[in-house]
């Protein structure tokens, strides 16, 4: 595998991007504990929270931050799932039903 043509990846090249999402994950924890009303007052709350859920998702499916790590926003992640999942039930819920 190659980053640029002709140019292989270095072999600590997986060990170089877990420490950046390790990183860039501890930036979500201090917006999140030390900046939460800032973002719901600018309306930005939405947006970060789905940033996080992508973020999550991407680093969980390839194992580049370590759980211990992600513990620091797990009940908040929980509950971010949670109501992505209702909301994905719900519009399925409330579809009418057509009549025979």
């Amino acid at each position: 595998m190659c980053l640029f043509p002709g140019v292989p990846f270095p072999k600590d090249f997986r060990q170089i991007c877990k420490k950046i999402l390790t990183r860039l994950f501890r930036v979500f924890v201090h917006v999140y504990i030390h900046h939460f009303d800032r973002l719901v007052s600018i309306g930005a709350e939405p947006h970060v929270n789905t940033l996080y859920k992508h973020f999550y998702f991407f680093v969980t499916e390839h194992n580049m931050v370590s759980s211990k790590e992600l513990d620091a926003l797990k009940e908040m992640t929980e509950r971010l799932l949670e109501s992505s999942q209702n909301r994905r039930f719900r519009h399925i819920v409330q579809t009418p039903q057509l009549e025979s």
